[in-house]
């Protein structure tokens, strides 16, 4: 995401979604960093593309109750 400092790729937890600014909370996992609001289009632009390591697009993990 634009102007964050990351070295590599992690699972982080989306946990709210904020419909009237079309924002996304991450919980940040990654220890030392902040949780944050990004706007929910720039989430999708940067899951969207291709991981350097992998060759592959990055993506989601979606966890339900069964």
């Amino acid at each position: 995401l634009r102007n964050r400092q990351n070295n590599g790729g992690h699972f982080s937890i989306v946990a709210d979604y904020n419909e009237a600014e079309n924002q996304v909370l991450i919980l940040e996992v990654s220890g030392g960093r902040p949780s944050f609001w990004v706007d929910a289009r720039e989430m999708w632009d940067a899951m969207n593309k291709v991981d350097r390591v992998s060759g592959r697009v990055r993506g989601w993990i979606v966890v339900e109750r069964p």
